[in-house]
């Protein structure tokens, strides 16, 4: 395939994605079928699949955006903010921006499933993992800059989390003292998350209002957990 052809080929794939961006916006993740991206296009839905070959490839494709689109945000405030608190802030203030910004694909990443699709494990997972590797080395560096344990609940992680987490590392490279930091990681990352889908869903403004401020004391209190 000539150069020229591929860029076409690539700019065709990235309208299609785009234009299913677009519907998730408007219907939701049930909003996008090849039916209803080739009828926005203004072509016919049998040309799509000259560029996917089905809609598993498509939805495949999308996450694997979304997540690196959510890690590089997450990734340009690590290396924005000079020192290790300000990382782990930053991080987290970025992740909040990213999904509220973006609501329709955090959904699509973390939401809704589509019925019948499977994520394919080995395609996704290595881009879905990049939030928590990035939370995970800014835990890290500042557990290390702190030089102070870190609140007593935490102090320990539990022997079966640690055979999983063990395995984890091993198969990602990474030494096994980085276990706590990636526990931890995990776990605020999980607060995190609950926090900002329960306000994507309009169920916490309505009980605490100022979100910004509410999660603004969350991270502020994540920090002291750390040992800050």
């Amino acid at each position: 395939m000539s150069s020229r052809r591929s860029r076409m080929q690539q700019a065709t794939r990235d309208e299609i994605k785009a234009t299913a961006r677009d519907l998730m916006s408007t219907h939701g993740t049930a909003g996008i079928s090849i039916r209803a991206i080739a009828r926005e296009m203004g072509i016919t839905a049998p040309a799509l699949y000259h560029y996917y070959e089905n809609m598993d490839a498509l939805i495949t494709d999308l996450l694997v955006d979304g997540f690196n689109a959510s890690a590089d945000a997450l990734q340009a405030a690590f290396d924005q903010d000079g020192t290790s608190e300000g990382k782990v802030r930053a991080i987290f203030y970025a992740y909040r921006q990213w999904a509220l910004a973006h609501p329709s694909q955090f959904e699509l990443l973390y939401g809704n499933p589509i019925p019948g699709y499977e994520a394919p494990r080995d395609v996704t997972v290595p881009a879905a993992s990049r939030t928590q590797v990035i939370l995970s080395q800014a835990i890290g560096m500042l557990m290390m800059a702190n030089n102070r344990p870190v609140a007593p609940v935490w102090a320990r992680v539990p022997p079966t989390v640690a055979e999983s987490l063990t395995r984890i590392l091993n198969d990602g490279g990474y030494p096994t003292e980085f276990m706590q930091a990636a526990y931890l990681a995990s776990l605020f990352w999980a607060q995190a998350h609950g926090i900002i889908m329960l306000e994507l869903h309009g169920h916490l403004p309505s009980t605490l209002g100022d979100m910004d401020a509410a999660y603004a004391q969350f991270i502020d209190s994540v920090l002291v957990q750390l040992g800050t």
